[in-house]
């Protein structure tokens, strides 16, 4: 039997509410007291690991066809960071094949990302600067980053203040942190229920909001500075791909499979629903 969570990872509380049994295996519980979403059994580093190895991986957004699509969000996101610091060191966390690295062109550019295909397409163009590995083994010196991004990864950590802990050790004083995760209390989210795309543990162990995201960074010792929903750009192929979830039968599976072989499957669509939410946070000094 899988050790459960009795309190809650963010603020401690013990009265938990099961949202949904049995999605994939896991039940999803939700903390009375704080509003997290989260996945109730507990998964240490080594068993997720295994879990990735085993699947097939989120191929389609990673695909150098799928560059464009991704390059629309990170450009935006470039110029949001830009307006508030000055060109430095960033480190992006999950950089997968450093598509974002390759936007911040006047950045000194460090990544990390877990073994993979993915990790060997960075390194080939960062060199040394790539941790292949987690943030848990890297080695940076303290106070070493000036901005810090974590994209689409928050949610797979199974400890994420512990990670916000590592990050506020390696920032710089009054060094940025950007966090980019799924929002569980957008509309669609609320109408899709267990449905929603983005529930898929054990890939997905965290859903958050913006009071979460928020409570999580004051708690590791970062002021909450502001919030954005930044749109994205997809293929018409990628619908289907993320209602289909983990669900490799079923129709919508299959539709992705017949529209990823025609022309049309490529048709380019801007998408903003809310419901994808971006952080930023500032480190805070430590009180004596």
């Amino acid at each position: 039997m899988p050790t459960l969570h009795a309190h809650c990872p963010l603020c401690d509380s013990k009265h938990l509410d099961d949202l949904y049994l049995n999605v994939n295996g896991f039940t999803i519980t939700r903390c009375q007291a704080c509003r997290l979403v989260f996945v109730k059994e507990k998964l240490a580093t080594n068993e997720l690991l295994a879990y990735y190895n085993q699947a097939d991986g989120e191929y389609i957004y990673a695909d150098p066809e799928n560059v464009e699509n991704l390059n629309y969000y990170f450009r935006k996101l470039g110029i949001m960071i830009e307006k508030q610091r000055p060109a430095g060191r960033i480190l992006d966390v999950g950089c997968s094949a450093g598509y974002f690295l390759d936007v911040m062109k006047n950045w000194d550019c460090y990544g990390i990302e877990i073994p993979s295909i993915w990790a060997e397409m960075a390194s080939a163009k960062y060199g040394n600067h790539i941790h292949i590995g987690t943030l848990d083994d890297s080695n940076y010196p303290d106070e070493y980053f000036d901005v810090i991004t974590l994209q689409d990864v928050f949610d797979h950590l199974s400890n994420p203040l512990e990670c916000l802990a590592i990050c506020k050790r390696i920032l710089k004083p009054n060094g940025m942190i950007v966090i980019k995760v799924h929002n569980i209390e957008c509309l669609y989210a609320r109408l899709a229920g267990r449905n929603f795309y983005a529930i898929i543990p054990p890939f997905h162990l965290f859903y958050y909001s913006k009071n979460t995201l928020k409570r999580a960074l004051e708690k590791s010792g970062f002021s909450f500075q502001t919030s954005a929903f930044i749109g994205h750009s997809l293929f018409l192929k990628t619908i289907p791909y993320r209602l289909a979830q983990t669900n490799r039968s079923g129709i919508f599976f299959k539709t992705y499979q017949m529209l990823d072989k025609i022309p049309l499957g490529n048709i380019k669509i801007p998408k903003n629903l809310h419901d994808i939410i971006t952080v930023f946070g500032v480190k805070q000094p430590d009180t004596p």
